[in-house]
């Protein structure tokens, strides 16, 4: 795969900072909204934001807007957050997503996900099945719950 596309958080451009646990237990949520101010291509993989590398997730839910018919890749990245390296998706949690539907990734699926050994963050990247041109009515929305 290549070197990740940025989004508003991997650019460092977030409103909100992502919540991190300080203590054991606390639930955390991140409600995102990535617009596709550039077009994402099926060569490309798109970075969307990062979760902290003690985070269990316990809920992700995706859902799509305007952003065409085809499908989605969405899944834990390997490497490091934010790294300038050619990147993929190691921990997929959609295979094939129905770009402009909602859905949710089972328990199961979600116990599978390895901690970073370095402490770094996890990165989420999308990959779509077809080209997805720029338009500012174009969205894809994440809502995920992790605890420490």
């Amino acid at each position: 795969m290549p070197i990740p596309k940025k989004s508003s958080f991997t650019k460092g451009n977030a409103r909100t900072r992502i919540p991190t646990m300080h203590k054991a237990g606390t639930v955390c949520q991140i409600l995102h909204t990535h617009v596709f101010d550039e077009a994402v291509t099926t060569a490309d993989i798109l970075e969307v934001l990062p979760l902290p590398s003690s985070a269990r997730i316990t809920n992700f839910m995706v859902s799509g807007e305007d952003i065409g018919a085809g499908g989605l890749a969405i899944g834990v990245m390997d490497g490091a957050f934010a790294a300038e390296t050619d990147r993929s998706i190691a921990t997929p949690l959609f295979a094939a997503q129905a770009a402009n539907a909602q859905a949710a990734v089972p328990l199961a699926t979600l116990g599978n996900i390895a901690k970073v050994a370095d402490g770094g963050n996890l990165g989420i990247g999308v990959v779509p099945a077809t080209d997805i041109a720029a338009g500012s009515t174009k969205k894809l929305h994440f809502l995920i719950e992790y605890v420490a």
